[in-house]
């Protein structure tokens, strides 16, 4: 079973949603893996990868994200 890791961290509501996926690496002390997927956070996560340049606000306005709650999905290895 794969180990999560959490933080919380404030953001202003123009970051982008890049900013907040960066912010995020720097928070966990984690680097940032090439295959990485930021995605909404919840039981059904959506991925964010074509969105990244918009802000929280115009991602929470269009119903693109329904709250401030995100992952990072990373490649395993695995048989």
């Amino acid at each position: 079973m794969n180990e999560v890791e959490k933080t919380s961290f404030k953001a202003h509501i123009e970051a982008t949603l890049q900013a907040v996926w960066d912010k995020a690496y720097g928070k966990l002390e984690i680097p940032h893996q090439p295959k990485d997927v930021f995605q909404t956070g919840g039981e059904h996560p959506k991925s964010l990868m074509s969105h990244l340049s918009l802000s929280l606000k115009e991602a929470k306005d269009t119903g693109i994200i329904e709250n401030y709650h995100f992952g990072i999905a990373s490649e395993t290895g695995g048989a």
